[in-house]
C-alpha cells in the first residue's frame, strides 16, 4: 500500500509506493534504445489507436474534429487508487511518530 510521508524539516509530503519494488521489469537487462518509428498499427499511444486504451479520464481536443493534443487514460500500475484512504506516517530518528504528530 502507498504511504504519504513528511519530511520533517522542509514540511513536503511524499508518496512512498513501496510496491513498486516487486515489478518484474527492475530483473530485467539494460537494452541499447531503438528510435520508435512515427506510427505503430498496434501501438496503444498512436493517434487512431484510441480503441486499445482504456476509456479517456480526461482529452485536450485539438483543432481538428476527433483529433486531440492529450489524452489521460488509467494508470494500470497506479501508485494510489481512488477509493483508497492512504496512511500518513513522519519518520523521524526514533521512527515512526504517532498521527498526532500531523495536527500542529
Amino acid at each position: 500500500m502507498p504511504e504519504l510521508r513528511q519530511n520533517r524539516i522542509t514540511k513536503e509530503w511524499v508518496i512512498v509506493a513501496t510496491e513498486r519494488a516487486k515489478r518484474p521489469r527492475d530483473l530485467a537487462l539494460a537494452r541499447p534504445v531503438k528510435t520508435p518509428p512515427a506510427y505503430v498499427p498496434n501501438c496503444p499511444f498512436c493517434p487512431g489507436n484510441e480503441a486499445n486504451t482504456p476509456p479517456e479520464i480526461l482529452r485536450v481536443s485539438g483543432q481538428k474534429e476527433g483529433e486531440w493534443l492529450v489524452r489521460v487514460v488509467p494508470n494500470k500500475f497506479a501508485a494510489l487508487s481512488p477509493g483508497a484512504s492512504p496512511q500518513r506516517t513522519v519518520h523521524g530518528s526514533s521512527g515512526p511518530l504517532p498521527d498526532s504528530a500531523f495536527m500542529r
